[in-house]
């Protein structure tokens, strides 16, 4: 149920009714809400949201009465009587209120009027050749007249309208207009742009609306080189791994980074957020930009993780402080528990020479500060390899190198890079980091070979796959990427929806490894093609007579 209180009334001349109020309920903080009723209707419409609460409120002062609605108001527009004022109160956040003026007119102006629902649309942060979810804003007339658009264009074509248009386009009294729109950055920057919709409309011609977006460039790591998380977590490092010296790269703009990760297929790295530092107690998953530092939101987990490391696979792992140790999907952010290990977790690594997960104990372990496991990856079985030596300091973050090497950091107030022996667990100090407690370690081994320009070997697969094309959809580029466990001949081709190949991009005999091919949506001819649905199939076939086909749709959308 809901509580309802403290309401505030108003009647415009052609006696429409509006009621604002405060209602708060058992799955609702206090918000501001008003209903409204139509001259020749009996009834009232449903509670429609001013602003919705954001937390609990109890403030007794000195009585043990709730105050609360001191506030609230609503009143006629002397210029114009028909638009009503509302003037409500709302929990803003804990224990405190807050205020939200609104506008409600029932009776439509003599003339076309053009309201929309929002005059700002934050797309928040996108990768570079990535596209956001769309955001929807409602154009609608308010006049008794009809309102002719004319044109409605962006300020920036890296703002799209996926909605069919054709003009002009009439929206009678009351009628909305629905327009989609899309963001796609194609460069690095802050986009502070415009919607602008030219019509007939008496209140405002060229009514704006302003598009706000991130554009941003993930680069990759550079090989064999030792990156960190220092500054208490919100500074990327660089560490020199014969010295341990600590360069800053940037912020990373991001309170509590912890378990740098780096995954071995593009060089990309990840991090987790510290529950502790979360809103909800929670971890998040962020990607970096290896040459910069910022880092940049890719999902919640409803997880509290603290570390996390890839296999040569591209598989993300991460525990938790307690040691309950996940595989999770980097792309879709779902999970798989593998098992409780028993032991909490300050750091897990995986070696690229073997695939052997390593890990360091957590500072609530009551058998000690500094010890080293190694770990089944796939079942969780733990099994003991030693003491750091480091006594009470936890190591707090772990990596290989390219030969096997085992790194470390300890310390709080000012880190070390340690070397720790695989076969007894015992740590050798490098040398000082220069930046407070590194909690996080990553290092990609200069192992890694291109293929041409668009691929890496690493470890080999274990099994053929093709990935679904990203960005998908797509304007103008895309990535395709699949994997070989053995030399093949492949053949990857695009078709249109009709069934008719429109384009070769590989017809050759290749090594086995991780392959990756980037297509411009041209046809055989380098023509571009036009918006619509695609396929792209791979077939390969190896040495020893094993074929792998699969095909998989993608959407150019212009």
């Amino acid at each position: 149920g809901s509580w309802y209180y403290y309401p505030a009334v108003a009647v415009d001349q052609n006696e429409n009714v509006v009621i604002t109020f405060s209602r708060s309920g058992s799955d609702e903080y206090p918000g501001a809400y008003y209903i409204t009723k139509q001259k020749d209707s009996g009834l009232f419409i449903n509670s429609k949201v001013l602003r919705q609460g954001f937390g609990n409120y109890i403030e007794v002062g000195t009585g043990d009465r709730n105050r609360w609605g001191d506030y609230n108001g609503i009143w006629n527009d002397p210029v114009d009587i028909n638009n009503i004022w509302l003037f409500t109160e709302f929990s803003a956040r804990t224990n405190t209120w807050g205020t939200w003026v609104g506008n409600i007119r029932l009776t439509p102006y003599n003339k076309a009027n053009i309201l929309s629902s929002d005059t700002l649309l934050d797309f928040g942060a996108r990768q570079i050749g990535t596209t956001s979810e769309f955001k929807r804003v409602l154009i609608k007339n308010i006049g008794y007249e009809t309102l002719q658009i004319s044109e409605i264009r962006t300020s920036n074509t890296d703002f799209k309208i996926i909605t069919p248009l054709n003009y002009p386009i009439n929206i009678a009294t009351y009628d909305s207009l629905v327009l989609d729109i899309i963001f796609n950055p194609t460069e690095a920057n802050i986009y502070d742009e415009k919607l602008e919709i030219i019509s007939n409309a008496e209140n405002n011609t060229s009514n704006r609306i302003y598009l706000k977006a991130e554009g941003y460039l993930i680069n990759p790591v550079i090989k064999n080189s030792i990156y960190g998380l220092g500054e208490l977590n919100t500074e990327l490092i660089i560490i020199n791994e014969q010295t341990g010296a600590g360069t800053s790269l940037g912020l990373t703009n991001v309170k509590g980074l912890v378990g740098l990760a780096v995954n071995p297929l593009d060089g990309v790295l990840y991090a987790l957020q510290d529950p502790f530092y979360s809103t909800n107690g929670l971890s998040s998953l962020h990607h970096l930009n290896a040459s910069a530092g910022s880092a940049y939101y890719l999902f919640n987990t409803d997880l509290a993780l603290s570390s996390s490391c890839f296999d040569n696979n591209g598989n993300l792992y991460a525990a938790t402080k307690d040691g309950s140790l996940y595989k999770i999907d980097i792309t879709t952010g779902s999970y798989a528990l593998i098992d409780s290990l028993g032991i909490p977790i300050a750091s897990i690594a995986i070696n690229p020479v073997d695939q052997q997960m390593w890990a360091s104990i957590g500072q609530a372990s009551t058998i000690g500060k500094d010890l080293i496991f190694k770990i089944n990856k796939d079942n969780g079985e733990t099994t003991f390899v030693g003491n750091a030596g480091t006594g009470t300091n936890t190591i707090n973050a772990l990596a290989f190198g390219n030969d096997g090497t085992l790194y470390g950091s300890i310390g709080s107030n000012a880190a070390t890079l340690t070397k720790i022996d695989t076969k007894t667990g015992l740590a050798t100090n490098i040398g000082a980091i220069g930046f407070k407690r590194v909690r996080g370690l990553a290092l990609l081994p200069d192992s890694l070979t291109s293929i041409g320009t668009e691929g890496i070997v690493n470890n080999l697969p274990d099994k053929f796959y093709l990935k679904q094309n990203y960005p998908n959809p797509f304007n103008p580029n895309t990535t395709i990427e699949y994997a070989l466990p053995y030399d093949a001949e492949v053949k990857l081709s695009v078709f249109n929806i009709i069934g008719q190949q429109i384009k070769i991009l590989v017809s050759e005999n290749q090594r086995a490894g991780v392959h990756k091919i980037r297509w411009s949506a041209t046809d055989i001819d380098n023509i571009k093609l036009t918006s619509g649905v695609y396929f792209y199939r791979i077939t390969a076939l190896d040495k020893k007579g094993n074929e792998f086909k699969d095909i998989k749709k993608m959407i150019l959308l212009k």
